[in-house]
């Protein structure tokens, strides 16, 4: 999952990193919620974390607003 972290845009790289060595690997759910976070285009992504829209998925929700404020 750490390798599907890096993405084409260093600042995703830095901020799903952070999220994914925050999570323990008992966390299955929280797991399969990132690997479905990590299925979107980096355009989504950094467009979520803008605060402009969100997934339609409530599970991805909660982990972008986890990311929000990683980035904080």
């Amino acid at each position: 999952m750490r390798w599907r972290c890096r993405r084409g845009l260093l600042e995703l790289d830095l901020l799903l990193a952070r999220l994914v060595a925050g999570v323990s690997p008992d966390e299955h759910a929280m797991i399969a919620d990132i690997e479905r976070l990590l299925e979107h285009s980096d355009h989504d992504l950094q467009h979520w974390l803008r605060g402009e829209g969100a997934p339609a998925e409530p599970a991805l929700q909660a982990l972008i607003a986890r990311l929000r404020a990683v980035s904080l």
